[in-house]
């Protein structure tokens, strides 16, 4: 036990993310602030009601609730907390710990990630797109250990490419129950506009686009922001394949038998 432990969940996970931050805090003894995304407060507030509904000891699990940046200056800022734990992009963490640097403190932060796929010409290229699109289009990609970036080889790159515009083409969307497979919406507009941006970028820079790229037609999805899953070819270098993308965008790289896709 440290102290009073302060958590900012991401929006993409709430109760996963408020189970992350609880368990450990209570379980070594410390009592913990809990700040839940704007975006997502409802799930996290629930879990406050439910524990009060208890009897929990009061004071161990504070639950905050307000805008982002308001709530957390307060926070951080504050000589009370001797632990900061955070769920969300390197830019955001680096920001939290300039902030939060009025007193010494414990950091645990989990930030953005780059994560790639390798296929490699003895494993059979449909059934890796058939893996790989699953895992990029959950939660519409919005997950943050999602493949970011694909590495395939170039003797089975086509068929891979057929399968994986097989299989997106294939999605429906909308939330719940219905039919498979299914994607949900980008969370907000504002990230819907960086994702388009993103392919637009990338296409400017010399990608193409083999299936998507576009908003979806708003008369043939349920209300909401719902972009079509997005295959693209790119080179390496580009910036779509060297920052977190979070969104239903898989990049896909070629490589040889001469290259080193283990050092890219």
């Amino acid at each position: 036990p440290i102290g009073v432990m302060v958590g900012f969940l991401a929006w993409n996970f709430p109760l996963l993310n408020v189970g992350y931050k609880i368990g450990p805090s209570i379980a070594s003894g410390c009592t913990c602030i809990i700040k839940p995304s704007r975006t997502t407060p409802l799930a996290t507030a629930l879990v406050g009601e439910v524990m009060h509904s208890i009897d929990f000891p009061k004071g161990v699990v504070n639950i905050v609730l307000g805008e982002d940046r308001e709530v957390a200056s307060a926070l951080l800022t504050s000589d009370i907390p001797a632990m900061i734990t955070m769920i969300g992009s390197t830019a955001a963490g680096c920001k939290l710990m300039q902030t939060a640097s009025t007193s010494v403190k414990h950091y645990s932060l989990e930030l953005g990630g780059n994560a790639p796929a390798i296929v490699y010409p003895d494993f059979a290229p449909e059934l890796a797109a058939e893996r790989i699109v699953g895992l990029k289009l959950a939660n519409a990609g919005q997950v943050c250990v999602s493949p970011n970036r694909c590495f395939v080889h170039e003797s089975i790159l086509e068929p891979f490419l057929a399968k994986a515009t097989e299989i997106m083409a294939s999605y429906h969307f909308g939330a719940g129950t219905g039919a498979e497979p299914r994607m949900g919406p980008i969370m907000v507009q504002s990230h819907m506009e960086e994702l388009l941006d993103k392919v637009t970028d990338a296409v400017n820079a010399g990608a193409e686009v083999i299936y998507g790229g576009e908003a979806v037609d708003k008369d043939t999805c349920p209300v909401g922001h719902y972009m079509q899953p997005t295959l693209m070819l790119c080179d390496r270098s580009l910036d779509l394949c060297c920052d977190e993308i979070f969104g239903p965008i898989l990049p896909v790289i070629p490589f040889a038998d001469g290259d080193d896709v283990i050092e890219w």
